[in-house]
């Protein structure tokens, strides 16, 4: 299972409320992951997407380049 770092914890932390995607005013539905995933794709090139319960995170090779919190309907793309 993957586990974030302390140093990718912090950097996700330090994002609010500064969000560079926010669905939270959206009603909740599924396809609003989808669309932060294919925004996040587009945007990073991320080749890893991991889910760690509430939270998907981004990688390129190892470096964290986004966040999506699907239960809050934010995140942010580095």
């Amino acid at each position: 299972m993957f586990k974030l770092s302390d140093a990718q914890s912090a950097q996700i932390n330090a994002v609010a409320p500064n969000y560079s995607i926010n669905y939270s005013n959206e009603d909740y539905e599924e396809s609003l992951e989808t669309r932060a995933d294919d925004y996040i794709a587009e945007v990073t090139g991320a080749d890893v997407k991991e889910d760690i319960g509430g939270l998907c995170v981004y990688l390129l090779g190892s470096k964290l380049v986004a966040f999506y919190d699907y239960e809050m309907q934010v995140g942010h793309v580095f």
